[in-house]
């Protein structure tokens, strides 16, 4: 397992809200990225291991889903 940190921006990049969760590999953090984005605002999420960017995409990309 690895901790992931989910990042909420702001429209200027800023963060505004990040939260961390503990997942077995990259796609099962962004599958469980949609769920997590509902409790969230923000323009952007970007969710990183450790030093290592996993995925960004737009709030609003992400509710669709």
């Amino acid at each position: 397992m690895a901790t992931y940190r989910f990042y909420f921006l702001d429209g200027a990049g800023r963060i505004v809200e990040s939260e961390a969760h503990d997942f077995a590999h990259d796609q099962q953090a962004i599958d469980k990225g949609s769920a997590i984005c509902k409790r969230h605002g923000g323009d952007a999420m970007e969710i990183w291991e450790a030093a290592r960017l996993v995925h960004r995409q737009k709030v609003a990309e992400q509710l669709i889903v």
